[in-house]
């Protein structure tokens, strides 16, 4: 029998007809090793609750649980580290890694299957947790510069950690994955930072099945590699339930600072429920998924921000996939956000280039710059102009590769009339041919390419106003792979 993660000095300990190790000698240097759970009568076949002796020796040690099934019958209150022999990413419970698993019935999130209420470092590595009822997995309710890495958080219907501690850097959380119930639970969230717990950092986290990712109400809060695939692992067949999920939420002024963020399939990707928050995120990855196919709600946003909430949203980097008009309709039916900050964010989505369509195929007002390239004879298509406010501007330069430059402006009035001028740049615009098409709320323009020679045209924004706008090609991709703007006209004879 393995007694002992690392050497340490120990008297010998008697077993007392309540079941507890009792110390003959007291144990010594405890901290330069960890405390064998077995050694002190725990038992790892779930057959036993654990509970009772390992709040008992928390006081003192750290305590290492080899593999197995732990039965944790109350809250464990830890005031030492604990290890176990491994973190499983399947909710599946085997012998071969090291399995706390709750028998705790609670009706609220008022307590974790493990608590912290000392300001120690306390580690909790290599294990995992699963929940039996509203018991949260972890829950820090006391200042504690805490490690959590290589922790799995399973069946969990309240919180996968809940943190309400007052402090800065309270928790340091890697390589996890929190998995929510199966059955629509609420409010099924993977991490909660309460007000008062400011710049924690969390890194390699998955969190699938549930309903809310993070609610984030505090300070500063920095994630990376974060997986966060909101949705009930039955799929999203429950409408009410589809329509509460979130990402990630800001409340609170705070702040949120990431990198490589995948807020998978929900409702709305990111929220703002407070003034002055801030999301600054460099590469995100939005993808819709097919388990929104029961739900009767189509009018998601990629991100809510309430009207006088003031938020900040900084994206450099990315791609955000949405389903396009059929056969499957997708829910996420709101990427524009005017007054964001979005750049180098690649939109996949198989929506045709109609006005109808301008929230889902633009991102925000960043203004576009991009080329295009045509071996084809006739007029070819350089630009899509969203024309869909009441009254509006937009202007460009338009460049083609003999160096003839164009001038585009377009202007709209109340009476719904769209002015349509391009005024040539330099001598070289001279045998070139422009034409406009209008169609409701969209103008296109095209250049006639001339016989046996490609054409390649740029074209840079230098104006354009909320909902008055060229596409940007250069961002748009298909789901299929296809390109849909690439248009060319006939020749007249």
């Amino acid at each position: 029998m393995r007694k002992f993660l690392y050497p340490i000095t120990m008297g010998l300990l008697l077993t007392t007809a309540t079941g507890f190790a009792q110390e003959k000698e007291p144990l010594k240097e405890f901290n330069v090793g960890m405390v064998n759970v077995l050694e002190l009568g725990v038992k790892n076949d779930g057959s036993q609750g654990v509970s009772d002796i390992v709040n008992r020796y928390t006081e003192k040690y750290s305590l290492y649980f080899p593999s197995g099934i732990y039965k944790v019958d109350k809250p464990i209150f830890l005031r030492n580290p604990i290890k176990g022999d491994g973190y499983s990413r399947h909710p599946a419970v085997k012998m071969n890694r090291t399995w706390l698993v709750s028998a705790i019935e609670n009706k609220d999130a008022s307590v974790g299957v493990i608590n912290f209420l000392t300001s120690n470092q306390i580690n909790i590595t290599d294990l995992n947790i699963k929940c039996n009822s509203h018991e949260c997995g972890i829950r820090v309710d006391n200042y504690a510069a805490t490690l959590i890495d290589g922790v799995g958080i399973y069946n969990m219907r309240s919180y996968g950690m809940f943190i309400r501690a007052r402090g800065s850097r309270l928790i340091f959380a890697q390589n996890m994955t929190i998995f929510g119930a199966r059955d629509h639970a609420e409010p099924c969230v993977g991490i909660y930072n309460g007000p008062g717990s400011s710049d924690n950092r969390f890194v390699n986290i998955e969190m699938m099945g549930i309903r809310v990712g993070m609610e984030v109400y505090a300070g500063y809060t920095y994630g990376s590699n974060l997986h966060i695939w909101t949705g009930c692992l039955a799929q999203k067949d429950n409408g009410t339930w589809w329509r509460g999920t979130r990402g990630i939420v800001l409340g609170n002024g705070a702040h949120f600072e990431g990198s490589n963020i995948y807020p998978d399939t929900s409702f709305y990707a990111l929220e703002q429920t407070g003034p002055n928050c801030a999301f600054v995120i460099q590469n995100i990855m939005y993808w819709e998924d097919n388990s929104t196919g029961g739900s009767p709600d189509f009018d998601g946003k990629f991100f809510h921000c309430p009207p006088g909430t003031n938020g900040t949203l900084v994206i450099d980097g990315g791609e955000i996939g949405v389903k396009g008009d059929k056969p499957n309709v997708g829910r996420m039916q709101k990427v524009y956000m005017p007054d964001a900050k979005i750049n180098n964010v690649f939109l996949r989505c198989d929506f045709p280039i109609k006005a109808e369509h301008i929230d889902k195929l633009c991102l925000s007002n960043s203004l576009p710059s991009y080329a295009v390239l045509y071996d084809d004879q006739g007029f070819c298509k350089v630009a899509d102009i969203f024309t869909v406010a009441e009254t509006g501007a937009c202007e460009g330069i338009l460049t083609l590769d003999d160096g003839a430059a164009f001038k585009i402006a377009l202007a709209k009035d109340k009476s719904g009339t769209v002015e349509k001028t391009n005024t040539p740049l330099n001598k070289l615009c001279q045998g070139h041919e422009l034409k406009f098409v209008e169609e409701p709320g969209l103008v296109k323009i095209y250049v006639k390419s001339p016989q046996k020679a490609p054409l390649r045209a740029r074209f840079d924004t230098t104006y354009m106003g909320n909902y008055f706008r060229p596409l940007d090609y250069s961002l748009l991709r298909t789901r299929g792979g296809s390109e849909r703007y690439r248009e060319v006209l006939p020749l007249q004879n």
